[in-house]
């Protein structure tokens, strides 16, 4: 073996030898601590790590180590179970904010709707206005045509049924016309100007008629009628 190879070799060989070494007097050490303990020799000393320790200041470190895992395992219990608590709070205000949530979906669906229907009722109420218009526009029309038949102080004519010319039979003007007994077929001019059917109790015929005549004019009836003037 070479130089090399010796110098490499002597400190592994003098490495394991300190291990060994160092393994039996920690176990030396442990074997005469129990002794010691057994012996109830509390005030036995050994040198650990070069200090003297006492058996009874070992068995204080260790009741403190012990207490300090206790502790430790408390403290860790207590975080657990403030961390729980956390979670579940977490968890429940989750829940709240998913229903609030939903409400204020449900909340903003119906605001829509409440405006769509408020607009349909604004629409509504234009379309009644211009109902409402028209009825009493209507209804001034009717009131003045109401109002501006009055009949003249002159007497009613009655033409029975036939074939007559205004100007001729009848003066020209404007007349209120009423069967004067029956019902039947009214034409002015072949129908051209009016087609009616004249006669009374049914809903049918029509009692009255206010139309104005001119000369030429050519009645045709099928009943007779009673032609009162009006203004």
């Amino acid at each position: 073996m070479d130089s090399e190879n010796k110098k490499s070799f002597i400190p592994k060989a003098f490495n394991k030898s300190m291990g060994i070494i160092l393994a039996i007097s920690v176990l030396f050490i442990i074997v005469a601590a129990v002794i010691a303990y057994n012996m109830g020799n509390n005030n036995a000393t050994i040198e650990l790590e070069g200090e003297k320790i006492t058996l009874e200041e070992i068995k204080q470190q260790i009741t403190a180590y012990e207490q300090e895992q206790v502790e430790h395992q408390e403290k860790t219990a207590e975080s657990k179970a403030e961390y729980e608590a956390k979670k579940q709070e977490l968890d429940e205000l989750s829940e709240e904010y998913r229903e609030v949530k939903a409400l204020v979906r449900r909340s903003d669906e119906l605001s829509s709707q409440i405006k769509e229907i408020e607009q349909s009722l604004e629409q509504k109420d234009s379309e009644v206005s211009s109902l409402d218009a028209a009825l009493s526009e209507k209804q001034s029309e009717l009131e003045l045509l109401t109002n501006s038949i009055v009949e003249k102080k002159e007497e009613p004519r009655v033409l029975s049924a036939g074939v007559f010319t205004v100007g001729t039979d009848l003066p020209a003007g404007r007349y209120k016309i009423e069967p004067n007994s029956g019902s039947g077929n009214y034409f002015v001019n072949s129908g051209m100007k009016t087609n009616i059917i004249l006669g009374k109790g049914d809903s049918f015929y029509l009692s009255e008629y206010i139309m104005a005549f001119s000369d030429g004019d050519e009645i045709e009836a099928t009943l007779p009628v009673k032609y009162t003037p009006v203004e």
